[in-house]
């Protein structure tokens, strides 16, 4: 049965990874069977596996790079057999995989789920053998590793009911592509009115209506668009088909983009452009199939537009599109444009205070001093989060006054309408 399967996932750190799956299983049961079965079927439908091909052919080998690639991976699935504790290399691994705190999919393979908790049955046999060879401390980690996977919700092939290990393999399958679609990402220490942000931004994509959108999110550099952006597909990716956030900024290459774009759209790790408008013409045919939520971070020009936001004609029902910039003449091929307000005073010296005191109040004697330092930094997220955390180690307020000093004489003018101190000489806006 298919069930909720999590060992302490980590969701700040689960993106960047070499490979999707890791693959762990004892060579000698499973390896002209249900692991290779279950191999070709995952990379059938595009998902990077790790998997040794020594130990696939011997049943034993585990190949050098073999702790990078747990490292590496953003999710297991061991195939825990009948005779998988009696090697050394599969605990082992079992090991590392715990400790990384991701995604664990268990399959039990004709062994109960109570032996490999318990170690009895054949596990029980194999550690007698450990026993004569190994010492109690490693005896006692492989011991601990088995409960923990043993507590985890899996797939147990011998109550399957009427489903053969076919069926059992379409299981597994679906469920590693729909962990690939939870990745989340990290989006602040302190995410002040960030909620309230997201809130409007949802309703400006109206996720009622059953046609394609594309929405901008506006605002100096520092104001917040790529938080707001990551706490917004936090919140929404998992109505898509396949969803990705884009860091233009990171990257001068526009092909190497749309690779990555097209390859998390088709979920082919393989597929390849040589040139732009190739590019362009293929993520036209690819999209048309899928709802897909994609989120450009950080436009700067008009080719990446062209290069990478795919026009809204060519979007499949449901499909949204997210462009967050500093410069309003390149969303003119959006539907609406959301811009990304200031902190008020009081988000501000909340903010300020969470970075410079750890709390979210003055402490006595700085009151007026964090008063005038967050309203100094004009309600710019990333302006307040700088000076804060500088401050944050020291209480001399004659370096408190000064700091003040700087943040003031590097403003250029005053807001009128909020009449609030902006700090614009730290904020690039076109």
């Amino acid at each position: 049965m298919e069930e909720e399967i999590y060992a302490n996932v980590d969701h700040h750190l689960v993106y960047g990874y070499r490979f999707d799956v890791f693959l762990s299983f004892r060579g000698a049961d499973t390896r002209k069977n249900f692991t290779s079965h279950l191999h070709r079927n995952l990379v059938k439908e595009g998902i990077c596996v790790f998997l040794d091909d020594e130990k696939l052919e011997k049943g034993e080998r585990i190949g050098p790079s073999l702790d990078k690639a747990i490292e590496g991976s953003q999710m297991f699935i061991p195939v825990l057999s009948v005779d998988y504790a009696s090697s050394k290399w599969c605990l082992n691994e079992l090991v590392q995989m715990l400790e990384q705190k991701r995604v664990i999919l268990p399959v039990f393979y004709r062994v109960d789920r109570g032996d490999v908790r318990e170690q009895k049955g054949t596990l029980k046999m194999s550690f007698l053998k450990h026993e004569e060879r190994y010492h109690k401390d490693v005896l006692e980690t492989w011991r601990t590793a088995l409960r923990d996977v043993g507590e985890l919700h899996g797939w147990e092939t011998d109550n399957m009911g009427n489903q053969n290990e076919a069926d059992l393999i379409n299981m597994i399958v679906k469920r590693v592509l729909h962990e690939l679609n939870k990745i989340t990402y990290y989006v602040a220490e302190y995410p002040v009115a960030v909620d309230s942000q997201v809130e409007n931004l949802v309703k400006m994509l109206n996720p009622k209506d059953p046609g394609a959108r594309i929405v901008g999110i506006l605002g100096p550099e520092g104001i917040g668009k790529t938080t707001i952006a990551k706490a917004m597909y936090n919140r929404i990716a998992h109505h898509f088909d396949a969803s990705i956030i884009l860091d233009i900024r990171k990257s001068t290459s526009l092909i190497q983009l749309q690779n990555q774009l097209l390859r998390e759209i088709t979920k082919n790790k393989t597929m390849h452009v040589g040139d732009i408008s190739r590019g362009v013409n293929v993520m036209r045919e690819r999209i048309k199939d899928k709802k897909v939520l994609v989120i450009l971070d950080g436009a700067e020009s008009r080719d990446q537009i062209q290069a990478l936001a795919c026009k809204k004609e060519w979007l499949h029902r449901g499909s949204r599109i997210i462009i967050t910039s500093r410069k309003k003449e390149l969303l003119n091929v959006v539907n609406e444009i959301y811009k990304v307000n200031e902190l008020d005073a009081e988000q501000s010296l909340l903010l300020f205070c969470q970075h410079a005191f750890g709390t979210e109040e003055p402490e006595e004697g700085y009151v007026d001093i964090a008063k005038s330092i967050a309203l100094a930094t004009g309600g710019i997220p990333s302006t307040i989060e700088k000076w804060g955390s500088q401050l944050m180690d020291t209480r001399c307020m004659d370096e408190w006054k000064d700091t003040l000093g700087m943040v003031e004489r590097s403003m250029n003018f005053i807001h009128p309408k909020k009449k609030k101190k902006e700090v614009w000489s730290l904020v690039k806006m076109d």
